[in-house]
């Protein structure tokens, strides 16, 4: 019994930490999820939008920041009041790591064919046209596929609340009470080489190289426009880093609140970044807000609609009759 953990753990934040990741977090997690839905409903039901090979992307990507922005509220209880006794079942604490893991590297994926059909459309517009929608769908299925046996299902595996028996002062005790299981510490390790190889690595090195290029191609081919590309940066941090002091359990546990309090922010300002970009986008949103306003509105409160067609009607009716008054008189 000597080596089952009994001592109290100690929490590498204070309550103003908390606190103020509380303050960013909340906000930002409805405001993605608002932000985000907005503009899938607003793209899926626009006919012309939908017919946009970047706007099915977009959709997509956008479904990807939708599930991060759900379960944001179970990071902030991982972090702060669930530390040390995750009060909700495993089974959020499994949700979260999954799909924190699956919807990242979706978004790498879909960044890196944003880039790929960015630049066949600068360089070979011809290319470009044979893209349809049709092959959009199958590229999107294939990486949501993909990416939920590569990185839902291994962290619903390896992931969940902390066993009672883990060994005292061992590699990840201190760590939070929903996390890796202490007996797949060396698959994991091995999964990170391989799965961040793939789906982080890999992807980061060729978007630096891809956007470069397409910019270069830009200013030869469309001087008169000047167009500017936000870099995504990628916040990545080891998860199987040990923590022998205290001192870096306090450095890793604001390292990973400010990282993932800014990642969960890019994925707010996507949708803003979305209708600036796009004047088709912007004026669909537009009209779909208001029509959604409306329809929320009292009905004493709605504004009088005219009937433009009966107006119509009646003054060609009218009209009508003139003129044949005017025959009858002649």
């Amino acid at each position: 019994m000597d080596n089952i953990t009994t001592k109290d753990v100690v929490h590498p934040f204070s309550r103003i930490g908390a606190i103020v990741s509380a303050v960013f977090l909340i906000p930002m997690a409805v405001f993605g999820i608002i932000a985000n839905l907005v503009t899938i409903i607003v793209i899926t039901k626009s006919k012309k939008l939908s017919r946009s090979v970047f706007n099915r992307l977009i959709v997509s990507l956008c479904v990807s920041d939708l599930f991060s922005a759900i379960i944001s509220p179970l990071s902030l209880h991982r972090r702060t009041s669930g530390y040390d006794n995750w009060i909700l079942p495993e089974f959020f604490c499994k949700v979260f790591w999954s799909v924190d893991n699956w919807t990242s590297f979706v978004t790498s994926l879909h960044i890196l064919i944003f880039a790929g059909i960015r630049m066949a459309s600068i360089k070979s517009s011809t290319y470009y046209q044979k893209i349809t929608i049709k092959h959009v769908k199958i590229m999107v299925t294939v990486i949501w596929l993909s990416t939920f046996g590569s990185g839902f299902i291994p962290l619903w595996l390896w992931f969940g609340v902390k066993y009672p028996d883990r060994p005292a002062n061992a590699h990840g005790t201190n760590w939070p009470d929903c996390t890796l299981h202490f007996v797949n510490i060396g698959e994991f390790k091995l999964y990170v080489k391989i799965a961040f190889t793939v789906f982080y690595y890999i992807p980061m090195v060729a978007i630096s190289i891809l956007s470069p290029a397409i910019a270069i191609f830009i200013i030869r081919k469309r001087r008169q426009r000047a167009q500017r590309r936000n870099p995504q940066v990628y916040s990545l941090y080891a998860t199987a880093a040990p923590q022998s002091t205290l001192q870096e359990q306090i450095f890793h546990w604001h390292f990973g609140s400010v990282s993932y309090i800014l990642l969960r922010l890019s994925e707010c300002l996507n949708p803003i970044f979305y209708n600036v970009a796009s004047s088709k986008m912007r004026k669909e949103t537009i009209l779909f807000l208001k029509t959604l306003m409306i329809c929320c509105l009292p009905r004493c409160c709605k504004p009088i609609t005219i009937d433009t067609v009966g107006i119509t009607t009646n003054s060609s009716t009218s009209n009508a009759s003139r003129n044949r008054t005017r025959d009858i008189e002649l």
